[in-house]
């Protein structure tokens, strides 16, 4: 399975403290508020990109191999946990792709539109959806969840760093800046390629679209 992400690494002195001064229910609460999430049940998006085909290097410090993606849309329903991702690479023609979760399903739409089981991606497709902005926000929120938190120096200011565990087994941060928006979604997913694969997505420039922040 082919994996997009984006790195940007640097070195940094970070104070860490207990957050205190507020309980993390109200620093989330407030995030949604500060994020147009108070009536949010789906989204969709669109762009172009490119994807990197995992450990398929030719050396350690060469770039993964990138497909350029001509269309990309993503439909995210939260209430539910499904989502919706339709994209067209651009390799020796163009090739359109979908991929689909719904709870424990998933399955994949081909280039002539014949739908192929993948059970196997379903939990690492869900994971997904709370690596958005607007995903990880509701799963720390969700019952059950037990966040907890932390506040330490960065992005210029006093952020918190929420925690929570998503079905047992993965760990994700997400960091809120000081202007209240979440900044960072971060956790770890094995891999048979190279072992524990860090993830990392970073959202920045948020602007408003239809009352609700994008970035």
């Amino acid at each position: 399975m082919t994996t997009r992400f984006w790195v940007s690494l640097s070195l940094s002195v970070l104070m860490t403290a207990p957050a205190t001064a507020q309980s993390v229910q109200s620093v989330l609460q407030s995030t949604a508020t500060a994020m147009g999430m108070e009536n949010l049940t789906s989204i969709q998006y669109s762009g172009t990109g490119w994807q990197g085909r995992v450990g398929q290097n030719v050396s350690p410090d060469r770039d993964w191999p990138r497909v350029e993606l001509t269309s990309y849309t993503m439909t995210i329903d939260f209430e539910t946990m499904s989502s919706k991702e339709e994209y067209v690479r651009a390799q020796s023609g163009t090739r359109e792709l979908a991929n689909l979760v719904s709870g424990d399903y998933a399955w994949t739409l081909d280039a002539q539109g014949r739908s192929v089981p993948q059970p196997a991606a379903a939990e690492l497709r869900r994971l997904e959806i709370l690596l958005t902005p607007w995903g990880f926000i509701k799963g720390a929120m969700a019952p059950g969840a037990n966040p907890s938190m932390l506040t330490r120096n960065e992005y210029g200011g006093r952020s918190t760093v929420i925690s929570f565990v998503a079905f047992g087994k993965y760990r994700i941060n997400g960091t809120v800046n000081p202007e209240g928006l979440l900044e960072r979604v971060q956790t770890w997913v094995p891999n048979p390629i190279v072992g524990d694969m860090y993830y990392e997505n970073v959202y920045t420039n948020y602007r408003e679209v239809g009352g609700v922040l994008i970035p």
